[in-house]
């Protein structure tokens, strides 16, 4: 397996994805693959949104993928947004499963960002992290 900034024959796989070609087009756009036996088996997409923070908009990975190809596109994103030199970053959840695995496997602070009308129950969260912070607990998982 290696974790690798998106190159331009990765289009077609990775629109496989990221659904939308814009993904890919925008200049401000930073997509890191994970290819294994010439198939890309997930891709990472981040933008900053200031000079300081810069913003995990998508981690897609192939279903059989385990959760350490996640983590590892997580930290490629991580090292590629503290080399253009900011130092936070976020991020949103839609899915609790993947939040409690997150806080099991990390320090992390959730706050509710969205919540059901009917029931009142958050279902989507907002993650701020120290980018450098974030990445040594993604090294250490890793």
């Amino acid at each position: 397996m290696t974790v690798r900034p998106f190159q331009e024959q990765d289009r077609e796989q990775t629109l496989a994805f990221l659904d939308d070609a814009r993904a890919i087009d925008s200049s401000g756009h930073h997509l890191h693959v994970v290819e294994e036996d010439a198939a890309l088996r997930g891709v990472s997409l981040w933008f900053a949104t200031s000079r300081a923070e810069g913003r995990l908009a998508a981690i897609h990975t192939a279903e059989d993928q385990p959760r350490r190809t996640f983590y590892e596109l997580a930290a490629a994103a991580c090292r590629d947004a503290i080399a253009t030199g900011l130092t936070e970053g976020t991020f949103e959840l839609r899915n609790p499963a993947l939040l409690r695995s997150l806080q099991r496997d990390f320090a992390i602070d959730p706050l509710p960002s969205a919540w059901d009308p009917a029931s009142r129950e958050p279902i989507q969260w907002q993650v701020t992290v120290d980018l450098r912070d974030a990445l040594q607990q993604l090294e250490t998982y890793l």
